[in-house]
């Protein structure tokens, strides 16, 4: 197989834009389910609120968080937000903020992406409390009062009791605060979820597209490097056969030759678009699943191990099994075409002694040896996909359940499991197609063997190097001295001069 890869040089452009195709397809389909997951946990559950930072709250809630809250906090929140007092318009703030009109807010000013973080993480265990008190819920917490009685000693007391809380029960407190204040201050909530899930999904629409516009080039450009790489191999077969003497038509037979010029030759191309199509996206795949995965919920790393390693044990089993016959394969079609081949030359011996039984007999023996063969063949490869749908359904479940649990302790949401099913079916399919390939290389590998052998084989009848021409006005005259014949294998030669 390696010996054919010289044939790769002049497309070296081509397998190049394929590798950076690829890896902008695996990045879009690695972001599909992060955007899935953002559309149930924000969009769905979170009503389309996004961040604990409130863009607007009464001037009351604002006074709470200031008295609850440390220097530090009090700083930040004195430069984010602007108190505006009752009644005041500006804009259209009467029309979003209702409330407004009997109410002072404090309306959230434009922020940088670092400080609106670090206020976010700030905000969120007291918007947690805020919600746990008017909702009457204690999510199965209760925080302790300190014996101490100044606030910086309050506050350490409150952040220590809190940091026992899985950061999602966290993030999902305040998140709820958040929305049961806009919908004092007025805001439509529906309207807010339906424009998040709208973003959102124009977003994943636009990273599907980039996906499919990537796979769709990766096709066109695998296709046109194997069909040229087909091209230039036929060529140099053909250019190599018609110098062959009889000396090498002993060697290959006429029905080998054909063989290997087309159907050797295909499984090369099919072997090469296979190639460039998943073996250099597949490990980017499963790399990236990982990642996000484990960026996920590292807890249930253990399960895409498990599968992982049902899988590679079912490949492990069909490879031992099928490879032998792939191998077998090329050479009962070689089989094959000799017998057709001597049916068709022969035809007019086989009718003259009567003996079309016996060569429909040869015929039907090397096409049932073909026919079986390849029925065991694809036998194995059908029963594969059923055993595979079974494991990554089993998978499924599992992920389901134990998921199920953590989003009952707070530890998840419903959409990171959602994710997480897509990312383990993201890696099982990157590993699998790379096992794919693995069964097919020896198949493809015996082709390029047997193409290899030909192209290799030195003629026996070489023009020489410096040829030289009759006079132009010369005599046409032949002569032969000192030439002497003899068949390949003799001891003697049959003419002699």
């Amino acid at each position: 197989m390696l010996k054919l890869l010289r044939y790769l040089k002049p497309y070296l452009v081509f397998m190049l834009l394929i590798i950076m195709l690829l890896y902008v397809q695996a990045m879009a389909d690695l972001e599909l389910p992060s955007q899935m997951a953002r559309i149930v946990n924000t969009g769905l559950q979170q009503r389309g609120v996004e961040t604990a930072v409130p863009d607007v709250m009464r001037r009351s809630l604002y006074d709470r968080l200031i008295q609850m809250s440390d220097s530090t906090l009090q700083n930040d929140l004195a430069a984010a937000y602007k108190l505006v007092p009752r009644g005041a318009d500006k804009g259209d703030w009467l029309e979003r903020y209702p409330l407004l009109q009997t109410e002072p807010l404090a309306i959230l000013q434009p922020l940088n992406t670092t400080t609106r973080n670090r206020l976010n993480t700030e905000l969120t265990p007291w918007l947690f409390i805020i919600h746990m008190q008017e909702s009457g819920t204690d999510s199965g917490f209760a925080l302790e009062r300190p014996a101490v009685a100044t606030p910086e000693d309050m506050f350490t007391a409150i952040k220590n009791q809190l940091d026992e809380l899985p950061s999602q029960v966290l993030e999902q407190g305040a998140l709820a605060a958040v929305a049961a204040e806009y919908e004092r201050v007025g805001l439509d909530l529906n309207q807010l979820q339906s424009k998040f899930i709208w973003r959102a999904g124009a977003q994943m629409l636009l990273i599907a597209l980039i996906s499919a516009i990537a796979s769709i080039l990766v096709g066109l450009l695998a296709a046109r490097l194997a069909a040229g790489v087909g091209r230039d191999l036929r060529a140099d077969l053909f250019r190599k056969v018609t110098y062959f003497s009889s000396t090498e038509y002993d060697s290959f037979s006429p029905a080998s030759l054909i063989t290997r010029s087309t159907n050797d030759v295909q499984q090369i191309q099919m072997m090469l678009v296979m190639l460039l199509r998943i073996l250099f996206y597949a490990p980017i795949l499963g790399v990236g699943g990982v990642l996000k995965a484990t960026r996920s919920n590292l807890s249930m790393g253990w399960i895409i191990a498990l599968a992982v390693t049902l899988l590679l044990g079912l490949i492990v089993i069909l490879s031992r099994l099928a490879i032998p016959r792939f191998k077998l394969v090329q050479k009962l079609v070689d089989r094959v075409n000799l017998v057709t081949r001597e049916m068709l030359s022969g035809l007019m011996v086989i009718r003259a002694f009567n003996r079309n039984r016996e060569q429909e007999a040869k015929f039907d023996r090397a096409n049932t040896d073909l026919t079986r063969v390849n029925l065991f063949v694809n036998r194995l490869m059908v029963m594969m996909w059923p055993v595979m749908t079974l494991i990554m359904n089993g998978i499924s479940l599992l992920i389901i359940r134990i998921g199920a649990d953590q989003i009952d302790q707070g530890s998840m949401q419903v959409g990171d499991v959602m994710a997480f099913i897509q990312y383990t079916m993201q890696i099982i399919m990157s590993f699998l197609m790379v096992s794919m390939i693995f069964i097919m290389i020896p198949r493809a590998s015996v082709s390029a063997q047997r193409i290899d052998e030909v192209l290799k084989v030195k003629a026996s009848i070489r023009d020489p190097e410096l040829p030289l021409s009759f006079p132009a006005d010369g005599p046409g005259e032949v002569e032969l001295r000192e030439v002497s014949f003899r068949y390949p294998g003799a001891d003697s030669d049959v003419l002699h001069q």
